[in-house]
């Protein structure tokens, strides 16, 4: 859980910064990705909504090879509107349905790297401190913008000495690979104890 202190310095960053975040009574939950704050203008500018995470990382969370974690979701055309703007990735075969119906795909494709960001956004809610240091991918398949998938991790080599970690990072749907790929981070002496 996010501690009232860090909620009061996160809000006044968030305050000059025009980024809402829940309030330091709010409970934050553990489960669920990223919503809108409720009552929040609905836009900022550009398309950009008032958004705040509500996951919290562990404070406490072990690494060891064997671990696993799973997120089921959706990437919905509004959230890949979102990341094309925030990426400056406005290639039309994502947001144009026009457009990708006369592509290969035949249907808007969520961003690869949006995938990626949030494999990434799982690891460093997951380990706490984490530092990302490099990343392989493979993109086997598209995930079409709107249908359910899996995004998982496994951790395959933790070496305690050097802290660093390398885990799988993949998407799934209907437990077909759509993406596949290896993360390697350095991770908090902490991670390990």
């Amino acid at each position: 859980m996010l501690t009232r202190s860090l909620l009061r310095q996160s809000s006044a960053w968030c305050a000059r910064s025009a980024v809402a975040l829940p309030s330091a009574n709010a409970a934050v939950s553990s489960s669920s990705s990223v919503a809108a704050v409720a009552g929040a203008s609905p836009s900022i500018g550009a398309g950009v909504r008032r958004l705040y995470s509500t996951t919290s990382a562990p404070s406490s969370a072990l690494c060891r090879v064997g671990d696993k974690s799973t997120r089921d979701t959706v990437f919905t055309p509004e959230q890949v509107g979102q990341f094309s703007q925030l990426s400056q990735d406005l290639n039309p075969l994502h947001t144009d349905p026009e457009f990708a119906a006369k592509s290969r795909f035949g249907r808007c494709i969520v961003h690869g790297s949006y995938i990626v960001a949030a494999l990434a956004g799982m690891i460093g809610t997951k380990y706490s401190g984490a530092i990302y240091m490099g990343q392989t991918i493979k993109f086997k398949k598209p995930l079409f913008v709107g249908t359910p998938c899996s995004l998982k991790l496994d951790v395959l080599k933790a070496d305690r000495s050097s802290r660093v970690v390398i885990i799988r990072t993949y998407c799934e749907q209907d437990n077909i690979v759509l993406m596949d790929g290896e993360a390697t981070i350095m991770l908090p002496k902490t991670a390990f104890e």
